[in-house]
């Protein structure tokens, strides 16, 4: 993930996924709606839609992940903002911090 991040924030702030449902365009309603589920209430409601709550960005199916790459969202940025880390566990951080150390 390349894009610039100009916040204290550790990767891009993706606005898109805050502005309400009615001001997407058609073509992002349409991939919302159909490749990952949302509708305009739970979009328009953070974490109402379940894909936000258990869903790492690489555990998204094949059609979640494209869907969710053309509304403009990347692995970190999913997982950060949309999923808040929620899918991640400490055993699996166990490699880096061995890594690290």
């Amino acid at each position: 993930d390349m894009h610039p991040n100009l916040s204290t924030f550790p990767y891009p702030f993706p606005e898109f996924r805050y502005r309400p449902w009615s001001e997407l365009s058609d073509r992002e309603q349409r991939t919302a709606r159909l490749d990952l589920d949302y509708t305009d209430d739970t979009w328009n409601l953070l974490k109402s839609n379940p894909l936000e709550m258990g869903a790492s960005f690489y555990e998204l199916d094949s059609k979640e992940r494209d869907g969710a790459h053309e509304l403009g969202f990347y692995p970190h940025i999913w997982d950060c903002y949309v999923n808040h880390f929620e899918a991640y566990y400490w055993r699996g951080f166990y490699g880096d911090f061995e890594i690290a150390v």
